[in-house]
């Protein structure tokens, strides 16, 4: 994977290289203003008391070379016995006393730094004024010169395609009359016994910059990377996303971190890749532990409930015996009707019968008893 990402960005470069190199060369006079290649001392001075501008015989090009204790701000008010950089190209002082740098955007130079850890982290000064001397109609860069590089510096040559619109402190500079360039360091370091050595070749202005272009491509390479893990938060991953997403990711950020500084400051226009990273890195690793987290125990299942036996069925409740009926209570005799006035009722003459009856019977007993 990693090289296939790598030979990708490596394409893209060489492809974006190859395209503004052609529109430089056949629009130069528009598109480029050359300005020395430093084959000659020609406009090249140091500062009093400080190291001076010599030829290299090795390297072909101006050089400058300093020894002990640097000073800050150049060497100004330096103590006795230390020193300080200081290196001006005075271009008033050449067959071409001006340059008119309407339309560029980019300076472009190459810089040899015998010993980069002696100048790591400090501050250099880069100047340009329209006044033939500092600090009037200036506009400056003040940085270290792996910031200005955009990359780490390397033992030997080093490229520099520096954006114009990064400089600051423009206090009236007139780009169509630019006369005037010093380097020197804002900070103090120590260069040693063995010294530390500067030298330049090809000093140039450009409309466009190699480099930045390259970056812009590679840029959009990384910037498709990104895409589809930008939104990527905590539950975002599952069982069916959780490897496409984790190779995206290492991939994203694998060519990110190859990437040089002016390709990751291009990604961040778009993504904050930090933030990014953070957010995937928390989502993978929270399903991962979701992942790895021990089955809990399958709880058994309650037993069933048996089913109630069924309440057997009360068993009927005998019909009660019907209750006889009640005997037909027997019609009262009817009550004779009353006889008719003035005649003797049948009732009252049976009574009078069995009274009568009643008494004979008495009589004759009485008459026995007496006979005995």
């Amino acid at each position: 994977m990693k090289k296939v990402f790598a030979l990708m960005l490596a394409a893209l470069m060489l492809v974006s290289c190859f395209a503004i190199g052609v529109a430089a060369e056949e629009g130069e006079a528009t598109d480029r203003v050359v300005i020395t290649d430093c084959s000659t001392l020609d406009g090249w001075e140091g500062e009093a008391g400080l190291a001076d501008a010599v030829l290299d015989e090795e390297l072909g090009v101006v050089s400058f070379t300093y020894y002990g204790t640097v000073h800050s701000n150049g060497g100004w008010n330096r103590p006795e016995g230390t020193t300080g950089v200081k290196m001006h190209y005075k271009i008033f002082k050449t067959e071409t006393p001006t340059y008119d740098l309407t339309g560029m955007n980019y300076m472009i130079f190459d810089m040899y730094v015998s010993d980069p850890a002696k100048v790591e982290g400090v501050n250099f000064y880069i100047e340009m004024t329209s006044m033939k001397s500092p600090d009037k109609e200036e506009r400056n860069w003040k940085k270290p010169l792996s910031a200005l590089k955009g990359e780490a510096l390397e033992a030997g040559w080093n490229h520099f395609e520096i954006a114009l619109d990064s400089q600051s402190g423009d206090n009236g500079f007139r780009p169509e009359d630019w006369n005037f360039l010093r380097i020197h360091n804002a900070d103090g370091f120590e260069a040693g016994e063995e010294g530390i050595k500067f030298a330049f070749k090809d000093i140039y202005f450009a409309t466009t910059s190699p480099k930045a272009e390259a970056a812009k491509a590679a840029a959009a390479a990384l910037i498709e990377l990104f895409a589809p893990i930008a939104d990527i938060s905590t539950g975002s991953i599952n069982a069916d996303n959780y490897e496409t997403i984790k190779a995206q990711f290492a991939a994203a950020f694998e060519a990110f971190n190859a990437a040089d500084t002016a390709t990751q400051d291009a990604v961040t226009e778009t993504y904050d890749a930090g933030k990014i990273e953070r957010a995937v890195t928390r989502a993978l690793e929270k399903y991962e532990e979701e992942l790895n987290k021990p089955a809990e125990p399958e709880t058994p299942a309650e037993p069933e409930t048996p089913a109630e036996p069924e309440t057997p069925a009360d068993p009927e409740t005998p019909a009660e015996p019907e209750t006889p009926d009640e005997p037909t209570t027997p019609d009262e005799p009817t009550t004779p009707d009353a006889p008719a006035k003035g005649g003797v009722n049948p009732i009252v003459i049976v009574v009078i019968a069995v009274v009568v009856i009643a008494a004979v019977v008495v009589v004759i007993v009485i008459v026995k008893k007496k006979k005995q």
